[in-house]
């Protein structure tokens, strides 16, 4: 593990993104980091993950422009409802949120995404108090 890597212990995360490559890297990173992650191509697919209700989400990453419903900004809000305790990082290269697209607990990184820097934001949002 490369030094500033903090362990995940386990937490669960959830990545969505429909770029196959990079969405793997990132659950690579996290599952290096310590963290159980599950992986989703689109918000159709995370949401039928969540829905069931018994996956014990603790954070969401998710890239911005995606296939499906609705765009990464909207999984975010709709994660923040129904997880409030969740961490949320929201990644894009193309686009930066404008005010309000974004719940207020979310961070938000530029692809290409630095594995320390993923692990930080994750970890950091969980450390906030609720």
């Amino acid at each position: 593990m490369s030094k500033g890597l903090k362990k995940g212990s386990g937490i669960a995360v959830l990545v969505v993104d429909d770029e196959p490559f990079v969405r793997m890297d990132m659950a690579e990173i996290l599952r290096v980091a310590g963290f159980h992650v599950e992986e989703a191509s689109n918000s159709d697919e995370a949401l039928a993950k969540l829905n069931g209700g018994s996956y014990p989400l603790r954070a969401l990453v998710t890239d911005v422009q995606m296939p499906g419903t609705m765009n990464g900004y909207g999984l975010a809000k709709l994660v923040h409802k129904r997880f409030p305790q969740a961490a949320i990082v929201v990644i894009s290269g193309v686009v930066r949120p404008s005010l309000g697209e974004m719940p207020s607990n979310a961070t938000f990184l530029t692809k290409p995404v630095i594995p320390e820097t993923l692990v930080r934001a994750i970890n950091e949002a969980l450390a906030k108090p609720e």
